[in-house]
């Protein structure tokens, strides 16, 4: 029992020297005003517990300056009527932002299970460290922003505006950071000019078209080139844009043209052609419009960007296009069996089937486009048991009234006709006829007509 007892105390003893040796910062939360202070600990059967107690220690002390970076940020946004937008804002409260040099471990200390450390930073080291960051920003941004104005005097306006977008970079380390007030406003300052002399330069990106409108037969809508050019408007003679993406759009055919999107030339010409329309009017409105959007990400990643005002950027004009109708006059002789009848049919067939595509039919041949000429005749088939069949023949010519020129000529396959006697199996083939005009004429004699 004694021996028992005596063990007892030897352990108590042993136990009590060795935590009255644990230094008191281990087990207590220091404070110190001059300094941000991170301790932290791991068990040693971890692997690399070294290191990833100094890797903790230094987040605290990161988050410590972090909580007063963002209660600064939202003191000084207030006080100053200062607004990000949602995205910026939010970016800046979950990016550190804060670069750690200088910290010293200022104590370790272990046991058999547990590795402890104690690393501290000068608040004045810290600050005189960020003074410096904000010095150099600024100074950079400085001189780049000359540069820009340089390119601005010799009307280089996408290098302008790229090396505006350079300055920017080298505020995005601290625009997020107003820890010293006196620096972040230069900073801001800094930011803003940036920032408007870039929507500046956007604002007055132009889309013109070469001409507001435009009058086309139908036929040559679909081959025509539309072009417009893309210039800066900021200087007393505009300057020629090149390499901005136009958006081409004809409402309700949104695969109108051949390419939706245009790149501007060397020379700032933007060219498109329709290709396809799905509606039939006399007039069509073609839109353009800078894309915006695809030059600014064609640019890179820039906080300066984020703005809305970059994203509400517009330049548009507008194309019309004015449908003529094409002018025919339709010369038809009729015959049945060598006679002349007194039916029109080709004729008022052919004549209501160009009405449907635009095409106005006329009598005044002086005021026509051109003229169609048509020769119909019927002849006699087979009889067989008191059944007739007569088959009409069509043959037509094209001319160009503005010169005479003869476009086009052929025939049209024979239209058959059956009927109890020759001549009203020649009247069934008339009839017969007006369902084959379309067709086998009026599509055949419409393309020439442009």
């Amino acid at each position: 029992m004694r021996n028992v007892l005596l063990s007892c105390i030897i352990l108590y003893l042993s136990l009590t020297g060795l935590k009255a040796q644990q230094p008191e910062w281990v087990a207590s939360l220091s404070i110190d005003p001059e300094y941000y202070i991170g301790i932290s600990s791991c068990e040693k059967s971890v692997p690399d517990y070294q290191h990833i107690a100094t890797k903790n220690a230094l987040s605290l002390i990161s988050e410590q300056i972090q909580v007063t970076v963002i209660t600064s940020n939202e003191l000084y946004t207030t006080e100053h009527n200062f607004n990000f937008n949602q995205q910026f804002t939010e970016s800046v409260k979950t990016s550190s932002n804060v670069t750690l040099q200088d910290y010293e471990l200022y104590q370790a200390w272990e046991d058999e299970k547990t590795y402890f450390v104690y690393y501290r930073l000068s608040k004045k080291v810290y600050r005189d460290n960020l003074v410096l960051t904000y010095d150099n920003a600024l100074d950079n941004c400085q001189v780049k922003i000359a540069d820009a104005e340089a390119f601005l005097l010799v009307n280089k306006i996408d290098e302008a505006i790229r090396t505006y977008l350079e300055a920017s970079k080298f505020l995005e380390g601290v625009i997020s950071n107003s820890f010293i007030q006196e620096k972040y406003s230069m900073v801001v300052n800094q930011w803003y000019t940036i920032q408007s002399r870039l929507l500046k330069l956007l604002f007055d990106f132009q889309v013109v078209p070469l001409k507001e409108k435009m009058q086309l037969t139908k036929g040559m809508i679909l081959s025509t080139e539309f072009e417009v050019a893309t210039t800066y408007a900021g200087v007393d003679d505009p300057v020629v844009l090149s390499d901005i993406p136009v958006i081409f759009e004809l409402s309700g055919n949104f695969n109108a043209f051949e390419k939706r999107t245009v790149t501007s030339d060397n020379s700032g010409i933007a060219k498109n052609r329709i290709i396809n329309i799905y509606n039939e009017t006399l007039t069509y409105t073609i839109y353009c419009r800078i894309d915006f959007d695809s030059y600014l990400n064609r640019q890179g990643e820039y906080q300066v960007l984020k703005s809305p005002e970059f994203a509400n950027l517009i330049s548009n004009c507008k194309i019309l296009v004015e449908v003529i109708p094409v002018t025919v006059v339709i010369n038809s002789e009729e015959y049945t069996f060598s006679k002349k009848n007194s039916s029109a049919a080709i004729k008022n067939e052919l004549g209501k089937y160009f009405r449907t595509q635009n095409i106005a039919v006329i009598e005044n041949e002086k005021k026509s486009d051109y003229i169609i000429n048509i020769e119909s005749d019927t002849r006699k088939g087979n009889n067989y048991e008191d059944v007739y069949s007569s088959f009409l023949d069509i043959e037509y010519e094209v001319y160009k009234n503005s010169n005479d020129s003869l476009v086009v000529n052929g025939s049209m396959s024979p239209v058959k006709g059956v009927s109890l006697n020759y001549e009203t199996a020649a009247a069934q083939a008339y009839k017969n006829a007006k369902d084959e005009i379309k067709p086998k004429l009026g599509k055949v004699i419409l393309p020439y007509l442009k």
